[in-house]
Protein backbone atom coordinates (compact mmCIF):
# COMPACT_ATOMS: atom_id res chain seq x y z
CA UNK A 1 0.00 0.00 0.00
CA UNK A 2 2.81 2.40 0.89
CA UNK A 3 4.51 1.94 -2.51
CA UNK A 4 1.20 2.72 -4.29
CA UNK A 5 0.83 5.92 -2.27
CA UNK A 6 4.41 6.99 -3.08
CA UNK A 7 3.79 6.28 -6.77
CA UNK A 8 0.63 8.42 -6.74
CA UNK A 9 2.47 11.28 -5.04
CA UNK A 10 5.27 11.05 -7.63
CA UNK A 11 2.71 11.26 -10.46
CA UNK A 12 0.78 14.17 -8.98
CA UNK A 13 1.37 17.46 -10.78
CA UNK A 14 3.48 20.01 -8.95
CA UNK A 15 1.65 23.04 -7.64
CA UNK A 16 2.05 25.97 -10.02
CA UNK A 17 4.00 28.96 -8.82
CA UNK A 18 1.76 32.01 -8.48
CA UNK A 19 3.43 34.67 -10.64
CA UNK A 20 1.81 38.02 -9.82
CA UNK A 21 3.78 39.92 -12.49
CA UNK A 22 1.51 40.81 -15.40
CA UNK A 23 2.93 39.72 -18.76
CA UNK A 24 6.31 38.92 -17.21
CA UNK A 25 7.30 36.86 -20.23
CA UNK A 26 6.29 39.69 -22.62
CA UNK A 27 4.29 37.22 -24.73
CA UNK A 28 0.94 39.06 -24.60
CA UNK A 29 0.02 40.76 -27.85
CA UNK A 30 1.02 44.41 -27.65
CA UNK A 31 0.94 47.24 -30.12
CA UNK A 32 3.95 49.57 -30.60
CA UNK A 33 4.34 51.74 -27.49
CA UNK A 34 1.69 49.74 -25.59
CA UNK A 35 3.06 46.92 -23.43
CA UNK A 36 0.33 44.98 -21.64
CA UNK A 37 0.85 45.23 -17.86
CA UNK A 38 3.77 47.67 -18.19
CA UNK A 39 4.24 51.45 -18.46
CA UNK A 40 6.96 53.04 -20.60
CA UNK A 41 9.69 54.90 -18.73
CA UNK A 42 11.64 57.46 -20.80
CA UNK A 43 11.69 57.55 -24.60
CA UNK A 44 9.17 55.03 -26.02
CA UNK A 45 11.29 54.65 -29.19
CA UNK A 46 13.95 52.92 -27.06
CA UNK A 47 11.58 50.16 -25.93
CA UNK A 48 10.42 47.26 -28.10
CA UNK A 49 9.46 43.60 -28.08
CA UNK A 50 11.80 41.26 -29.96
CA UNK A 51 11.21 37.67 -31.05
CA UNK A 52 13.86 34.97 -31.22
CA UNK A 53 12.09 31.88 -32.52
CA UNK A 54 9.16 31.23 -30.19
CA UNK A 55 10.59 33.42 -27.42
CA UNK A 56 9.51 37.06 -27.09
CA UNK A 57 11.33 39.47 -24.79
CA UNK A 58 11.70 43.15 -23.95
CA UNK A 59 14.54 45.16 -25.49
CA UNK A 60 15.65 48.56 -24.20
CA UNK A 61 18.06 50.13 -26.69
CA UNK A 62 19.95 53.24 -25.59
CA UNK A 63 22.99 52.36 -27.70
CA UNK A 64 22.59 55.54 -29.79
CA UNK A 65 23.20 57.85 -26.83
CA UNK A 66 23.52 57.64 -23.08
CA UNK A 67 20.01 57.96 -21.66
CA UNK A 68 17.26 56.40 -19.53
CA UNK A 69 14.61 54.09 -20.86
CA UNK A 70 12.55 51.03 -20.01
CA UNK A 71 9.29 49.73 -18.59
CA UNK A 72 7.82 49.67 -15.10
CA UNK A 73 4.99 47.83 -13.37
CA UNK A 74 3.32 48.30 -10.01
CA UNK A 75 1.86 45.32 -8.16
CA UNK A 76 -0.54 45.72 -5.24
CA UNK A 77 0.81 43.91 -2.17
CA UNK A 78 -1.48 41.80 -0.03
CA UNK A 79 -1.29 42.08 3.79
CA UNK A 80 -0.60 38.34 4.16
CA UNK A 81 2.65 38.54 2.12
CA UNK A 82 5.90 38.74 4.12
CA UNK A 83 8.17 38.82 1.07
CA UNK A 84 8.32 38.17 -2.67
CA UNK A 85 10.69 35.88 -4.54
CA UNK A 86 11.94 37.67 -7.64
CA UNK A 87 13.45 36.14 -10.76
CA UNK A 88 14.34 37.67 -14.13
CA UNK A 89 16.54 36.83 -17.10
CA UNK A 90 18.70 39.62 -18.54
CA UNK A 91 21.40 40.03 -21.17
CA UNK A 92 23.33 43.07 -22.36
CA UNK A 93 25.20 43.95 -25.54
CA UNK A 94 26.94 47.00 -27.00
CA UNK A 95 27.43 48.52 -23.54
CA UNK A 96 29.69 51.57 -23.65
CA UNK A 97 32.34 51.61 -20.92
CA UNK A 98 31.40 53.88 -18.01
CA UNK A 99 33.15 57.23 -17.72
CA UNK A 100 34.43 58.96 -14.60
CA UNK A 101 31.28 61.11 -14.60
CA UNK A 102 28.90 58.12 -14.52
CA UNK A 103 27.20 57.17 -11.30
CA UNK A 104 27.79 53.67 -9.90
CA UNK A 105 24.27 52.65 -10.92
CA UNK A 106 24.47 54.02 -14.50
CA UNK A 107 23.93 50.61 -16.06
CA UNK A 108 21.28 48.30 -17.42
CA UNK A 109 19.37 47.16 -14.35
CA UNK A 110 16.23 45.67 -12.87
CA UNK A 111 14.91 47.68 -9.89
CA UNK A 112 12.47 46.24 -7.39
CA UNK A 113 11.23 48.14 -4.38
CA UNK A 114 8.27 48.35 -2.04
CA UNK A 115 6.38 51.58 -1.46
CA UNK A 116 4.49 52.56 1.68
CA UNK A 117 1.05 54.21 1.69
CA UNK A 118 2.65 57.62 0.95
CA UNK A 119 4.52 56.18 -2.08
CA UNK A 120 7.89 56.30 -0.29
CA UNK A 121 10.40 53.50 -0.99
CA UNK A 122 10.84 51.47 2.21
CA UNK A 123 13.45 48.91 3.20
CA UNK A 124 12.12 45.62 4.51
CA UNK A 125 13.07 44.08 7.86
CA UNK A 126 16.77 43.18 7.91
CA UNK A 127 17.58 45.14 4.73
CA UNK A 128 19.28 48.10 6.39
CA UNK A 129 18.74 51.52 4.84
CA UNK A 130 18.66 50.55 1.14
CA UNK A 131 15.08 50.47 -0.13
CA UNK A 132 16.20 50.36 -3.78
CA UNK A 133 17.07 46.74 -4.51
CA UNK A 134 18.44 46.04 -7.98
CA UNK A 135 20.29 43.69 -10.28
CA UNK A 136 23.02 45.64 -12.12
CA UNK A 137 24.70 44.35 -15.26
CA UNK A 138 28.29 45.57 -15.44
CA UNK A 139 29.03 44.79 -19.10
CA UNK A 140 28.10 42.73 -22.13
CA UNK A 141 26.72 39.34 -21.12
CA UNK A 142 24.69 36.42 -22.43
CA UNK A 143 21.33 35.55 -20.83
CA UNK A 144 21.68 35.21 -17.07
CA UNK A 145 19.00 34.54 -14.45
CA UNK A 146 18.99 36.80 -11.39
CA UNK A 147 17.06 35.90 -8.24
CA UNK A 148 16.40 37.53 -4.87
CA UNK A 149 13.93 37.66 -2.01
CA UNK A 150 12.56 41.10 -1.15
CA UNK A 151 11.06 41.42 2.34
CA UNK A 152 7.99 43.56 2.80
CA UNK A 153 7.88 46.06 5.66
CA UNK A 154 4.58 46.48 7.52
CA UNK A 155 2.36 49.12 5.91
CA UNK A 156 3.78 48.73 2.41
CA UNK A 157 1.23 48.62 -0.37
CA UNK A 158 3.01 48.49 -3.75
CA UNK A 159 5.84 46.48 -5.30
CA UNK A 160 7.40 48.52 -8.11
CA UNK A 161 9.37 46.76 -10.86
CA UNK A 162 11.58 48.54 -13.38
CA UNK A 163 13.33 47.05 -16.44
CA UNK A 164 15.64 49.99 -17.19
CA UNK A 165 18.78 51.25 -18.73
CA UNK A 166 19.74 54.12 -16.46
CA UNK A 167 22.12 56.79 -17.77
CA UNK A 168 24.04 54.34 -19.95
CA UNK A 169 24.59 53.35 -23.56
CA UNK A 170 23.60 49.71 -24.08
CA UNK A 171 21.12 47.22 -25.48
CA UNK A 172 19.46 45.38 -22.60
CA UNK A 173 17.12 42.43 -23.00
CA UNK A 174 14.68 41.33 -20.26
CA UNK A 175 12.56 38.19 -20.03
CA UNK A 176 10.75 35.84 -17.66
CA UNK A 177 9.93 38.27 -14.84
CA UNK A 178 8.52 36.09 -12.04
CA UNK A 179 7.22 37.56 -8.78
CA UNK A 180 6.17 34.82 -6.34
CA UNK A 181 4.52 35.90 -3.06
CA UNK A 182 5.76 34.45 0.21
CA UNK A 183 2.77 34.16 2.55
CA UNK A 184 3.24 34.90 6.26
CA UNK A 185 3.23 31.84 8.47
CA UNK A 186 0.44 31.78 11.11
Amino acid sequence: MRSILLALVALAPLAAVENVAVNGDFSAKSSPGNFIGWTVWGDPKQVSLVSDGDNRFLRVDTSGKKSDGGLMQEIELRPDWSAVKISIRMRVSKMAPPTADDKAFSRPLFHFLVLDSAGKPTAGPGEGQAPWSKFLVEGDSDWKTYTAVKTIAPGCEILKLECRVLGAQAIADYDDVVIEPVVKQP
